[in-house]
């Protein structure tokens, strides 16, 4: 028995998912050695402010599963990863640490939503699907947070964790275009 084929369209998804996951990974691991060395944190204070980060995931999805019930997932997804690219350059860039912190904030209400949309979305592509979507899902949450940090932390052993942090931008910016790409169809072929 052959097993079906997944849809293009989960597969666009599926590279949301591990690039979206890929820039919390990224937050999650770093950010405290960020706020340490990149903003002038001590490092307690640097460790202990990444709990906004946590509760601002928290306050993102309790807010995302309230817009579930009017709006489709992708959409929600969209205005995550629009949120996101508004409050990870403040975070990354801001050249005063509450502007850094007012940043990890805003980008940890918008990150808090990519998981568990993304993963609505990618599995409304193959509801017929739903083992084999899932267990690609996995893969992709499972190798963004293998890669992306790695990466990160590799850079930034050869600049500043400062510079290092720009490989979030290109993630956030490729997730969010081809999550606007699929919503404007132009991937619904299968």
């Amino acid at each position: 028995v052959h097993a079906a084929r997944l849809p293009r369209r989960f597969w666009v998804y599926w590279l949301v998912l591990l690039l979206g996951s890929g820039v919390e990974w990224c937050i999650v691991f770093w950010g405290a050695t960020f706020f340490e060395q990149g903003v002038g944190f001590e490092k307690a204070t640097a460790a202990s402010t990444m709990s906004i980060f946590f509760g601002a995931i928290v306050i993102g999805r309790f807010v995302g599963s309230r817009l579930a019930r009017h709006l489709p997932s992708h959409t929600i997804l969209l205005l995550a990863q629009g949120i996101t690219l508004i409050g990870f350059p403040l975070f990354w860039l801001a050249p005063y640490g509450p502007l850094n912190v007012c940043g990890l904030f805003i980008a940890g209400v918008g990150i808090g939503n990519f998981y568990p949309m993304a993963l609505a979305t990618a599995v409304g592509t193959a509801p017929h699907l739903p083992e084999q979507v899932s267990a690609r899902l996995t893969l992709a949450m499972g190798l963004a947070g293998l890669i992306a940090p790695v990466l990160l932390g590799w850079l930034a052993d050869r600049m500043s964790i400062q510079q290092a942090y720009g490989i979030v931008l290109p993630l956030l910016l490729v997730a969010g275009g081809l999550n606007l790409a699929t919503k404007r169809e132009l991937f619904s072929k299968a």
